[in-house]
């Protein structure tokens, strides 16, 4: 896990850390990376937010959590309402091979305000500027 840490971003390298427990085996180390490699095939950008829940999803953390506080809850003599909320999880970690990936986009800060202005998700901004780059109507 520290391995792969070293070579993700800042916010995934802590969710490695954190989530060392349900990484213990090569076989989840792999199942991991085949989140990874299906969430980019289907358009979720790395590092976001939709990107670290469908890994969670996929890997079972974010359903395991999800049981345990509606079991919690269920027992628990204060209603759902007063019952106290667990902090997010952070979300799963992209996992970098090494090398730029041709099919993954980060947006600059003042694209990613833009498309948060304009009511998009980073998503759907980022398949309308590669669009735009391949009609030839994108100056960056």
């Amino acid at each position: 896990v520290d391995q792969l840490a070293a070579n993700v971003t800042p916010r995934s390298a802590s969710w490695l850390r954190e989530s060392r427990e349900h990484l213990k085996t090569e076989r989840d180390v792999r199942k991991m990376f085949r989140a990874h490699e299906d969430a980019v095939d289907d358009g979720i950008v790395p590092d976001s937010d939709e990107y670290f829940e469908y890994i969670e999803q996929r890997l079972g953390i974010r359903r395991n959590a999800d049981e345990a506080e509606t079991k919690t809850m269920a027992e628990s003599p204060m209603s759902a309402a007063a019952a106290p909320r667990r902090a997010p999880q952070p979300p799963p970690a992209p996992v970098s091979r090494g090398g730029q990936r041709s099919n993954v986009m980060r947006l600059t800060s003042a694209e990613a305000e833009t498309a948060q202005a304009l009511g998009m998700t980073p998503e759907e901004y980022a398949k309308n500027k590669v669009l735009l780059q391949k009609e030839g109507r994108y100056g960056h």
